[in-house]
């Protein structure tokens, strides 16, 4: 998938357009030369009959055209151009780079006063912003635009690594399992042990109190005899 041309308009009125060509930069695909043409109708067909801020997308053969109106009847618009191994085309990015459009030319070019009032004329803000949307399809055609792929990236590297360490905690949780059998064991061992202990340690000592009573009678025994 690929972003061929982008286009700034109000009403039927182009102020602004850019085409990309060679866009897969071997010579294999040379843009979409009938773009401006088939933006152009669908402006005057389609564009100028909305009541209302608008998406819309439109497919033509391998191309689709996806655009954006906004409430002072500003339309921007961008082509995608599908590729053999396209399965389905995306309407996230081409949508981004109409945000981004949009947003770098009521910033930095559109004049409302002027609009409203004199009104502008075909292309007359071609020289000021065709560059800026040569930009941004640029910048939206690059791999690493698609932030929704980077993150389910990263998302799958976390996941991985969240994976690998219950693996661990699950081997490590066996063997605390056994430490920690082997610890109450020896806890029962211990507790068996301190009662045998105590029970010998009385057993001792009433046999020491028995020697001493009868080393007393004996003593007593032998003095009176």
């Amino acid at each position: 998938m690929a972003l061929v041309y982008g286009l700034v308009a109000q009403d039927a009125i182009v102020l602004s357009e850019c085409s990309l060509e060679d866009v897969g930069g071997d010579g294999a695909d040379e843009g979409f030369p009938e773009a401006p043409k088939v933006a152009r109708y669908i402006l005057q067909e389609k564009v100028v009959k909305e009541l209302g801020p608008q998406k819309r997308s439109f497919g033509h053969k391998k191309h689709h055209f996806h655009y954006r109106v906004t409430d002072n009847r500003l339309c921007f618009m961008v082509v995608v151009q599908k590729s053999a191994e396209d399965e389905k085309t995306s309407v996230k990015i081409p949508y981004n780079c109409i945000e981004d459009i949009l947003a770098e030319f009521m910033g930095s070019v559109y004049d409302e006063d002027h609009a409203m009032t004199i009104g502008y004329r075909e292309l007359e803000l071609n020289d000021r912003f065709a560059r800026v949307i040569k930009s941004k399809l640029e910048f939206w055609n690059r791999p690493d635009a698609d932030i929704s792929k980077r993150t389910k990236a990263k998302v799958e590297v976390v996941k991985n690594q969240y994976v690998d360490m219950i693996d661990d905690v699950v081997k490590h949780g066996d063997a605390a399992v056994k430490l920690e059998e082997r610890a109450n064991l020896l806890q029962e061992e211990g507790a068996d042990l301190r009662i045998n202990t105590k029970t010998m340690s009385r057993k001792l000592w009433w046999k020491q109190k028995k020697c001493q009573v009868i080393l007393c009678v004996t003593c007593i025994i032998i003095t009176i005899v």
